[in-house]
């Protein structure tokens, strides 16, 4: 586990949170490492969560059949509805070049 990352990851997710259009509501954030699918759906349940709001690639085809899905797992097997946003192939994250990792592009 690296503390960079999660210290970029809540960086990036408390900039997403501001820039958002809409009422002013209270937020939570939370990083965890390890299995996606798994650990969102443990920590639905152990916190009650009454949704789920997660972006998915929307493979389809082989890819689909390779990669397998986080949000149809999740979506089988979470104790409450759960909202799928189609990312469309662009990142929330800014370049590497900016100073920020998980763009996917290289430096």
């Amino acid at each position: 586990w690296f503390p960079e990352i999660e210290a970029t990851s809540l960086k990036e997710m408390k900039r997403l949170a501001e820039e958002a259009p809409g009422p002013q509501v209270p937020i939570e954030f939370h990083i965890k490492e390890g299995r996606a699918a798994v650990d969102i759906i443990g920590f639905a349940k152990k916190n009650l969560i009454d949704l789920i709001v997660m972006a998915s690639h929307g493979l389809t085809g082989i890819e689909h059949l390779l990669l397998g899905s986080v949000a149809e797992k999740v979506v089988r097997m979470a104790p409450c509805p759960l909202f799928t946003l189609k990312s469309f192939g662009k990142s929330l994250l800014k370049a590497r070049s900016e100073g920020v990792l998980g763009s996917g592009k290289p430096a």
